[in-house]
């Protein structure tokens, strides 16, 4: 929790917001593990933070606020319509409720002045070219969204992934510029909705430009990680068969944070023995 939080620091976003609970609905709404308490700290003590609650909605409940919500929803042809019935009432709730949360940020977003947005998983880092990218005056079109490669660790902080993320369906986690008629799909598919019911989302959403690398720990908090795929109609990714060593730098975040556990990583490869002093990093 410390070392995302203090990633969102360096990024130096103009609002953050956060939203603390459980999709879904099967499940306590709130953490009993200190979470809850520790993001209301961090928010209270910076004025650009935001906790948003989460959404949770029966499916019917669902289908009538997309609509009502729609900025363009008078507009829509009968067959889109038909197009956006189906695709909420055959999705999870689970994901439902992700993505009207998404949603509520995004009027929030709009709300307060924000022309960019982009979504954040806890277990992802930004590379300094990507906080670098984040911190400077936003791209002018026709730029509408950033790019950024992802590597994702699975076992280790040394071996790695490229290709995990390829022909992902949903690209809510990097910045895009806020459009009219555009919304979150779930679960995070960030698109413009057209008359036909058609979506707009990468290429086709407009001109990109690459801004750095994200990096995806699934090595951290083994048994947390194993609990959210109990949630909604998650199922456990499986590791690719492609990997490769990784000889870039990681994120200051995560050796700030994560210091004692690559220390082992290497002793152990190595063959030297495990320091035994604690990381005074981490929370």
């Amino acid at each position: 929790m410390g070392s995302t939080l203090n990633q969102l620091d360096q990024i130096k976003a103009k609002y953050v917001l956060i939203g603390e609970g459980c999709f879904d609905p099967g499940m306590p709404l709130h953490s009993s593990d200190g979470t809850a308490e520790a993001l209301g700290a961090y928010a209270s003590s910076r004025e650009n933070v935001r906790i948003v609650p989460i959404v949770r909605r029966s499916k019917w409940q669902h289908l009538v606020q997309v609509f009502k919500k729609l900025p363009h929803h008078n507009s829509l042809y009968l067959v889109a319509r038909i197009r956006l019935a189906y695709r909420v009432l055959r999705t999870n709730r689970y994901r439902l409720n992700q993505a009207a949360t998404f949603n509520e940020m995004l009027q929030l977003a709009v709300s307060l002045g924000c022309t960019w947005v982009m979504t954040y998983d806890a277990d992802e880092y930004l590379d300094n070219e990507a906080i670098s990218s984040l911190q400077q005056t936003s791209p002018q079109p026709p730029v509408m969204w950033l790019q950024w490669d992802e590597i994702t660790f699975f076992q280790s902080f040394r071996v790695c992934s490229r290709s995990f993320t390829i022909g992902r369906h949903w690209n809510g986690n990097v910045p895009h510029r806020i459009q009219s008629e555009t919304l979150f799909v779930p679960t995070r598919l960030f698109a413009q909705l057209g008359r036909w019911g058609e979506l707009k989302s990468g290429r086709a959403f407009g001109t990109t430009i690459r801004c750095g690398s994200i990096h995806h720990y699934k090595n951290q908090d083994r048994s947390r990680q194993q609990a959210g795929y109990s949630l909604g109609d998650r199922k456990p990714h499986q590791v690719p068969g492609e990997t490769e060593v990784f000889t870039g730098e990681h994120p200051s975040a995560i050796t700030k944070w994560f210091a004692e556990e690559m220390r082992a990583e290497e002793a152990l490869l190595n063959n030297e023995p495990r320091a035994t002093r604690g990381n005074p990093h981490r929370d």
